[in-house]
């Protein structure tokens, strides 16, 4: 997953919605430069781990239904707008 994000960095920053459900993603990391996204959708997969999320201040929605990832609220504690 790392190198797909590093090839398409430049593009990502304008992507506003993400949906990568119903892959077999383990890991979330290196998505902090998607500074315009406000929806991402990560349903479905085998996510234990998210990374660098805190810079992804215009998030208003993020899915993790069906992962194995438990977040807590003081966790999303700079996330006003979730």
């Amino acid at each position: 997953m790392s190198a797909f994000w590093h090839r398409c960095h430049f593009m990502s920053i304008c992507f506003r919605l993400l949906d990568l459900s119903f892959n077999r993603i383990k890991k979330i990391e290196n998505i902090n430069h998607l500074h315009k996204l406000k929806k991402l959708f990560l349903v479905n997969n085998k996510i234990t781990e998210i990374e660098d999320i805190s810079q992804l201040t215009e998030l208003t929605m993020l899915e993790l239904g069906a992962n194995r990832i438990r977040v807590s609220k003081t966790e999303l504690s700079g996330f006003d707008l979730l």
